[in-house]
């Protein structure tokens, strides 16, 4: 029973293994192919990724993306261009989509954090010590 319950183990080992290893490759591929189609539409002309304004655009993009989302989810909207679509799902994609972008233009490893944090909040109190929300 004992070398059962290790093999189990090791395979569930081996599989979170691999899916964060399959996550951060296809992070990475699609990351790469969303940042061809940024520059290739003109975005990434002229830009400074150590300007701390430009920065702080991106991020507030990153905001409006979520705002936009918010006000479709409130209101039940499809989404304009993709009108099979919610606009809340829309919205939240056009959110990934800047934060690939943006870390892959600043060289930000945004697939690894993302990994090592989903693994970090496993060890989180419950509700993160009584939190409200």
């Amino acid at each position: 029973m004992q070398s059962g319950t290790a093999n189990f183990m090791n395979t569930e080992n081996e599989r979170e293994s691999s899916v964060e290893e399959n996550f951060r490759w296809a992070y990475g591929a699609m990351a790469r192919e969303v940042l061809r189609t940024h520059i290739a539409k003109g975005w990434a002309e002229g830009i400074n990724t150590e300007d701390h304004n430009w920065r702080g655009n991106q991020i507030a993009l990153m905001h409006s993306e979520l705002s936009e989302g918010l006000e479709g989810l409130r209101e039940n909207l499809k989404d304009d261009k993709l009108p099979h679509r919610s606009m809340i799902e829309c919205e939240l994609a056009d959110t990934i989509i800047r934060i690939m972008n943006f870390g892959s233009q600043c060289g930000f490893d945004v697939a690894g954090a993302l990994v090592e944090k989903a693994e970090y909040n496993k060890g989180r109190a419950y509700k993160h010590g009584d939190k409200k929300f």
